[in-house]
């Protein structure tokens, strides 16, 4: 879809990492994406209260939201769906269709944990959303991409194991077709903007570049599910960062501590380690 590159601002309403008094974190992800005159809530956190605690700290006003888009269906993205809801009374939602069914994880001791959304598709429309799901990308502007199921395509970013979802009664392992992120166009290149990236970060920028048709890319924010990750595919993500000629990367949430130091120290002035309240301008 053509269009004039549009100019962005991300404001981190979420994460785990706060480094401002007043502010207040938890294991979650919500971020404020402003482009195109236009007001997106992507993600809700894990609890609600933080998502408006910090907003009201910050001094932004959700219900001025247009609309709101979730990278995937666990409870540390959509936790904050309730109270949104019963705030706002009515408003836009972006999904995969899969995003509201039964999801678990297997614990390290190997018990099962419910780890879904607090709300199915019935209850959603109930509290006044207005459902907007599809498996394929999803046009929210002229320059900005829902990116729709995202395949793997790199030889080094295995899906994780421990996730699964209920079918027919049964559990089965969870491939995380809901698993969605966000391209923007700018004069300067591609914005990506990650929930987890559970399919992969490289994967998903390769899918995004596909879908706009645009080759360079300024920034990649977000969660890059690399807690886990053994070392050689923490250095194959930096090095696909430099290949790809990615000018700022940003991690949050569930990127991990070893993830986040040596992309610091191989990245250097690329690299920016976000926090909540941080607000960024591309």
């Amino acid at each position: 879809m053509a269009g004039h590159a549009a100019e962005v601002k991300v404001t981190i309403l979420v994460d785990n990492l706060v480094r401002r008094r007043k502010l207040r974190g938890e294991h979650g992800l919500s971020l404020l994406v402003e482009t195109e005159g236009k007001r997106l809530l992507f993600d809700t956190g894990q609890s609600g209260e933080i998502l408006v605690h910090n907003s009201t700290e910050i001094g932004l006003n959700l219900n001025d939201v247009d609309c709101v888009v979730l990278s995937h269906g666990h409870y540390d993205h959509t936790g904050g769906l309730p109270l949104l809801l019963n705030r706002l009374g009515h408003m836009n939602l972006y999904a995969h269709p899969e995003a509201f069914g039964k999801k678990y994880a297997k614990t390290e001791k190997g018990e099962v944990r419910e780890v879904g959304s607090p709300l199915t598709n019935e209850e959603l429309l109930a509290l006044g959303a207005m459902l907007h799901l599809n498996e394929k990308p999803t046009w929210l502007s002229d320059n900005m991409v829902l990116s729709g199921e995202i395949a793997q395509t790199t030889d080094f970013e295995a899906l994780p194991s421990e996730f699964m979802a209920r079918r027919d009664d049964e559990l089965v392992t969870d491939f995380l077709p809901d698993d969605l992120s966000i391209g923007i166009k700018t004069s300067k290149g591609l914005i990506v903007i990650l929930g987890c990236s559970h399919v992969g970060v490289i994967n998903t920028i390769k899918h995004i570049q596909e879908l706009t048709e645009t080759e360079a890319v300024h920034a990649v924010i977000g969660g890059m599910h690399l807690e886990k990750a053994d070392m050689n595919r923490i250095r194959l993500t930096i090095q696909a960062f430099t290949k790809l000629g990615v000018k700022k990367v940003i991690p949050l949430h569930c990127t991990g501590f070893r993830a986040c130091a040596e992309m610091a120290c191989l990245l250097g002035e690329r690299f920016m380690l976000g926090s909540v309240g941080v607000s960024l301008e591309f």
